[in-house]
């Protein structure tokens, strides 16, 4: 920092000198086509002033240029590393008007990180089951730490998270398991007649994330199921009653109850229901 002694009973002028204090980037280490953001720290630099920044490779290959203006001797900016980019990169600022140029420290770089083959070990899911998670992974170190976040899908795009936790990353492969249990009131889905686009059963998709790298599985569908059980009006048991059921998505269902007067039928759209009993009607 500039130091300035001069008697306080008189007015003069001093020029402050502008220096550049500090040039870095964000992490000391990044994958080749993910972001990180480049820093400059300056003393004694007018808003308003012009800032280059020029982002080099190992080999010398300009990858970046960033033409702007700094404000509050801080500037900041996010950048995307090209996914071809090799060993490091450097970034050199440069205050024209100043006449001063300082680089950062090398970022090294790493080969991009790859993310494919997202499976569930099922297509649909019921209450209260184990699904399988899997997912191949390349150029990301084994033992590191992986993300899984569970989303229900929104076709209007607002995903709703509901469930997020770490995974290991062994052998180029990410396994996990998750048990799904629906946390809503089925009577909240719309029914087929209620909306313009129609019924949509609720469906799942889940995100493997390392670092800022993600990709998105395919979709698993919840499958419901009701049990059934008719009494007559004193609460005796009412057996081998033949019903009919009315599901959200507008399809319907028939069965006969059993000998004990109970019935279950299971991977039912899931949603409001009506059962009705023909004979009773």
């Amino acid at each position: 920092m500039a130091e300035i002694k001069e008697n306080t009973d008189k007015i003069k002028k001093e020029k402050l000198p502008s220096s550049i204090q500090q040039v870095f980037f964000s992490r000391r280490a990044a994958f080749a086509g993910s972001k990180v953001q480049v820093e400059a720290h300056t003393h004694y630099v007018g808003n308003n002033s012009q800032i280059k920044i020029k982002i080099t490779s190992g080999s010398g290959k300009t990858i970046s240029k960033i033409d702007s203006k700094i404000f509050g001797n801080h500037f900041t900016q996010l950048i995307t590393i090209p996914p071809d980019t090799e060993d490091q990169i450097t970034a050199e600022v440069e205050l024209p008007k100043h006449g001063l140029n300082k680089k950062s420290s090398p970022l090294s770089v790493f080969p991009p990180v790859q993310l494919s083959n997202l499976k569930w070990d099922k297509t649909t899911v019921r209450r209260g089951e184990i699904l399988k998670i899997s997912a191949d992974v390349k150029n990301f170190p084994t033992g590191a730490d992986a993300l899984i976040i569970i989303f229900e899908f929104d076709p209007g795009g607002a995903h709703n998270p509901v469930s997020k936790f770490p995974v290991i990353v062994k052998n180029n492969k990410i396994d996990a398991i998750w048990e799904f249990d629906y946390k809503g009131d089925v009577k909240d889905i719309p029914r087929h007649e209620e909306t313009e686009s129609g019924y949509k059963p609720p469906k799942y998709f889940f995100r493997a994330q390392l670092l800022d790298v993600f990709k998105d599985s395919d979709f698993v569908e919840f499958k419901d199921f009701i049990r059934i059980e008719l009494k007559d009006g004193e609460g005796n048991p009412v057996p081998n009653e033949k019903y009919k059921i009315h599901f959200a998505d507008g399809s319907t269902r028939e069965g006969v109850l059993d000998a004990e007067a109970k019935g279950l039928e299971e991977d039912i759209p899931a949603g409001e229901l009506v059962v009705i009993f023909s004979d009773r009607i």
